[in-house]
């Protein structure tokens, strides 16, 4: 039995960038996070950062019309042929919700409030003065469902037992208050996410950097905006610009 939904007969394009991303974190069976990317998706191979995996996710689910509409970049010679990275995906999906309705976008939008977030959505920040950090320009993601193989590993860390038996609730998102939420995603990181599917065996065990689903904390302020994310309940909250965009149109 598949451990990811079946595809639906027609499905949005959200739906296939989700089914795509669930794929990719059940079957994986080789993983690393780089910026040099080898990925194989019919062997389980993903050696990629995150901005690289979802732009394969779009590209390998038909989307190329939706990829096609992100900026490249262009300035980083490394990026051989250009793509999309977190800070483009990330400027991006922040400049939807700034655009009047006469230049709004055929195939995206944007997503403005934590609890409107859906499965298939991409969620993206930009690390401010991310030269002087580090080589990551910020982070990208895909909003799924949690899978079957998260909640095996991980579904008594969230829901209390019934009868012996885990509750199951199968959503994107697990509140914590009235302003903030747990959001079910897939991505390629370096960094252990809430209930991480790459760390079966922590603390016994390093966690896999890589491919895999977990959740990562958002968190709205008085104006109802995103403002802050966590990538787990003991990390630093970290206030960069955040974005989430979503697929729409129709798949031809």
């Amino acid at each position: 039995m598949s451990s990811f939904p079946p595809l639906p007969a027609d499905p949005k394009p959200s739906a296939l960038l989700a089914h795509s991303a669930i794929q990719a974190a059940t079957t994986v069976t080789n993983t690393s996070y780089t910026h040099i990317s080898d990925i194989d998706g019919s062997r389980g191979i993903y050696h990629t950062d995150c901005s690289c995996l979802v732009s394969y996710l779009l590209y390998s689910s038909g989307l190329t019309k939706w990829l096609d509409g992100i900026p490249k970049d262009a300035e980083d010679p490394a990026v051989n042929p250009p793509m999309p990275r977190a800070k483009e995906y990330a400027r991006f999906a922040i400049s939807l919700a700034t655009l009047p309705d006469h230049q709004a976008q055929d195939r995206w939008t944007s997503v403005a409030r934590l609890w409107d977030i859906e499965e298939g959505d991409i969620i993206a920040w930009e690390i401010p003065n991310y030269p002087a950090q580090n080589k990551s320009t910020g982070h990208v993601l895909v909003v799924t469902n949690p899978s079957l193989v998260t909640w095996r590993s991980n579904q008594r860390m969230i829901h209390p037992l019934e009868d012996g038996e885990p509750r199951i609730e199968r959503s994107v998102l697990v509140p914590v208050n009235a302003t903030a939420a747990w959001v079910s995603v897939v991505d390629a990181s370096s960094t252990r996410h809430q209930w991480d599917s790459r760390c079966s065996g922590f603390p016994h065990h390093p966690c896999m950097r890589g491919v895999g689903q977990g959740f990562v904390l958002l968190s709205e302020n008085a104006d109802g905006r995103i403002q802050a994310f966590l990538f787990r309940e003991d990390a630093t909250p970290r206030y960069y610009p955040i974005g989430i965009a979503r697929l729409k149109g129709v798949v031809r």
